[in-house]
C-alpha cells in the first residue's frame, strides 16, 4: 500500500511517497507491517525505513492477536525506537470465548497509549 503526503511537522518539505509492505503467514494472518518513504518515484525507499513498523504479531489457536511490537521515529535524524511490546490475554475458551481481558506493554514508553499506569501496563476493556 503506498501513498502520497507531506509530514505534519515539516510541512514547507515536498511531499514524499510513503510505503507499508504487509507479511502474512501461511494462514493469512498478519505478521508484520514494514514502512519505509521516498522523496521521488525514481528513488528507493530509503527514508524512514522502519518508522512505523509493526513485527512479531503472534496468534492463539482461535486467530486472536496475542503479540505486537510498534515502532517509532521522532525525526528524520533519529534512531527507530520500539514504543510498544504489547501482550494481550484472552479469556478460556469456555468461560469468555474470544473476549480481550487485557493488555500489557512492557516497553513503557511515555509516547505509547497510556503513561499513567505502572509497569508493566495494564490496559482493561471498557465494562459493556
Amino acid at each position: 500500500m503506498s501513498w502520497t503526503a507531506h509530514n505534519a511537522a515539516q510541512q514547507n518539505q515536498p511531499e514524499r511517497e510513503r510505503r507499508y509492505r504487509f507479511g502474512y503467514d501461511g494462514l493469512g494472518r498478519l505478521t508484520d507491517a514494514t514502512y519505509a518513504a521516498r522523496s521521488r518515484p525514481q528513488d528507493a525507499y530509503a527514508l524512514e525505513t522502519g518508522a512505523y513498523d509493526e513485527k512479531n504479531m503472534t496468534y492463539d489457536a482461535n486467530g486472536n492477536l496475542l503479540t505486537v511490537q510498534r515502532f517509532t521515529q521522532a525525526s528524520a535524524t533519529a534512531a527507530v525506537e520500539q514504543i510498544d511490546n504489547l501482550a494481550l490475554n484472552y479469556g478460556s475458551a469456555a468461560t469468555q470465548g474470544n473476549q480481550l481481558l487485557s493488555a500489557y506493554d512492557n516497553q513503557q514508553d511515555p509516547r505509547a497509549l497510556a503513561t499513567a499506569a505502572p509497569a508493566p501496563m495494564r490496559m482493561m476493556p471498557m465494562a459493556a
